[in-house]
């Protein structure tokens, strides 16, 4: 298991621990990288020269090839390029990751930060054409050139990178380019980012919305620019201060290479793929390939949508109660002689659009596998069917009148749960007082409880249990069982047979059940009735039957502090609503004089 430390979440993301888990590390490819000069010395890249993956390097600034500071360099010469470098391919671990951490790489130093001139632009060329005669895969670069060129420059096809760019991707690599940091104009990219069949890259906060200074489209001659996104905001890289040292570094240079690195796995995973393939799948799997923009262009990238890209189905049933039957449809864009399907559980299918039965509810991962020109491409989707069967019930109870009520509230749960949202009201009868509500015995683990609404007045509550996510139950499980107690009193002086409510209520608040991919309300609610027990007047002891032992009863309960009627109704014979002498007399009567009998209720 990689630790990535803490590049976690720019990876998460764009989702390259997938492609991790899956066997791709960019073995194999040859990512060429075009900055400013790199801290060579660096732990996060040890390893690449350990193990001899340091194809080449060359200072097309001094004409030399050492691509770390030289003499005449400023001392923030080589910041950039490290940056960038360790952001697509670092290893260190615990530290960081880059996506393409066993990949091959070409050095170039082509940028001279103590000046801007045009100069750099031949550079850059000239370590375009050099990388190409090493058999690079895939360029990342972080630089843009605007100082000497317009907007109606902007054409992919006028400044001299944006042309040399273009004829690169034409030979079969994969050009990656940060869009720049001018916005939130449109037409603020800068060459090459606006050179045709690359992958021009905007930068996204962590969650995913465009930054205010990522460089919009369209280029001047309205192709739609970003092509896609990545994390660019508060990136995490190697420090170029010491070998030891990680920092944060901010704007679409930080966002590049890790699509730049995305590209190694995907070239690796699919290496029939030509480049135009490649790219076309970063673009078809991104978030906002269904509307593409000049602010996101097709929208954050994701790498595990991209490994099955080619491969596409859907269904006429996504979510619905089980038992279901669902239809599915092959919406490959490759096309193939062969189906291989697989339902999620245990069943499978060869034929082109089957259909399958599901008898129980759950999550059902399917997939599709085809078999291609390119070779066998699948398409997994996660909890892609979800079948559901839930059925919350508050349990009937019945007491004597004056003893405590301990309702329990059970589940029955088809998916796993982080939160339950309870809303109940009681008691139009006036016999039920509530006292207190506690964790039942599947949500021990949980958080705690949160009443989230309260109105003692109509008797109204709504109750949140919420699942603890850093602890030792991050989800209730599927399963059924008692997963809240509400404790209620009840009122002395009712009469036994008389019984009152608990329901829900959706007046504010409703019934609902999060799980980690949707929120819903359950199938069904069962609501309680809570009742008195049936008691004879005058049978304090509850024999259900008046007799001298109630006579004794009475004594011990009203002389010797004995136990109490079980409930008033019980011991009060004569229905004056107390429990004395005089019901002891009465029923003496009863039992012995031809009294009358005591009234019921």
């Amino acid at each position: 298991v990689l630790d990535y430390g803490g590049a976690q979440a720019q990876l998460e993301q764009i989702t390259v621990p997938f492609a991790h888990n899956q066997g791709f590390d960019g073995s194999g490819v040859t990512l060429a990288i075009l900055d400013t000069g790199f801290r060579k010395t660096h732990e996060a890249f040890a390893a690449h020269y350990t193990e001899g993956r340091v194809l080449a390097e060359w200072d097309f600034v001094f004409g030399d090839s050492n691509t770390a500071n030289e003499p005449e360099d400023w001392s923030s010469q080589q910041n950039h390029g490290t940056y960038i470098w360790s952001v697509s391919g670092g290893l260190k671990d615990g530290s960081i990751y880059g996506p393409a951490y066993r990949a091959n790489f070409i050095l170039c130093k082509t940028e001279d930060v103590r000046s801007e001139t045009q100069v750099e632009e031949d550079n850059w060329v000239a370590a375009l054409e050099w990388v190409d005669t090493l058999g690079a895969d895939v360029i990342t670069s972080s630089l843009g050139y605007s100082g000497w060129y317009t907007y109606e420059d902007m054409d992919g096809l006028t400044a001299i990178t944006s042309a040399a760019a273009s004829t690169a991707a034409g030979l079969g690599i994969v050009v990656c380019n940060s869009a720049g940091n001018s916005g939130p104009g449109s037409g603020t990219i800068t060459a090459p980012a606006d050179a045709f069949d690359i992958l021009c890259v905007g930068n996204v906060t962590s969650v995913g919305t465009i930054s205010n200074s990522s460089s919009r489209g369209p280029t001047y001659d309205g192709r739609i620019k970003p092509e896609v996104c990545a994390l660019g905001t508060n990136t995490f890289c190697a420090s170029p201060s010491s070998d030891v040292d990680y920092q944060t570094a901010s704007g679409t240079s930080l966002s590049t290479p890790l699509v730049a690195g995305a590209a190694c796995l995907l070239i690796q995973a699919r290496p029939s793929f030509p480049p135009t393939m490649i790219r076309q799948a970063l673009m078809d799997a991104a978030s906002n390939a269904d509307d593409p923009n000049n602010t996101y262009g097709w929208g954050v990238l994701n790498l595990e949508e991209a490994l099955g890209w080619g491969a596409k189905f859907s269904a006429d049933v996504s979510i619905a109660e089980a038992p279901q039957t669902v239809n599915f449809t092959d919406e490959s864009t490759l096309s193939t002689p062969t189906w291989s399907w697989s339902f999620g559980d245990g069943d499978s299918s060869s034929i082109q659009n089957p259909t399958h039965y599901y008898s129980d509810p759950g999550l059902y991962d399917v997939s599709l596998t085809i078999n291609t020109e390119y070779g066998f491409i699948t398409r997994n989707e996660t909890a892609f069917i979800i079948l559901l069967a839930d059925t919350i019930t508050f349990e009937t109870d019945s007491v004597f009148a004056g003893q405590p009520v301990a309702m329990s509230v059970n589940l029955k749960n088809s998916q796993p749960l982080s939160q339950i949202v309870i809303p109940f009201t009681y008691g139009s009868n006036e016999l039920l007082d509530m006292d207190s509500i506690t964790l039942g015995e599947r949500t021990m683990d949980f958080n705690g409880i949160n009443l989230i609404s309260s109105d003692p007045w109509t008797k109204k509550y709504t109750v949140d249990l919420q699942a603890d996510p850093d602890g030792s139950m991050p989800y209730l499980p599927v399963g059924s069982g008692e997963i809240m107690k509400i404790y209620f009193s009840t009122d002395s002086y009712s009469l036994g047979g008389e019984a009152d409510y608990v329901d829900s209520t959706n007046e504010s608040y409703h019934i609902a059940l999060s799980s980690p991919y949707l929120e819903y309300e359950p199938q069904r609610f069962i609501p309680a009735t809570i009742s008195m027990i049936n008691v004879l007047r005058g049978d304090p002891d509850y024999s259900l039957d008046i007799n001298v032992a109630d006579i004794t009863y009475l004594v011990s309960f009203l002389f010797m502090s004995g136990p109490p009627p079980v409930s008033i109704q019980a011991g009060d014979a004569t229905n004056d609503l107390s429990i004395n002498v005089g019901d002891l007399t009465f029923l003496v009567a009863y039992l012995f004089e031809g009294g009358p009998a005591p009234d019921n209720p």
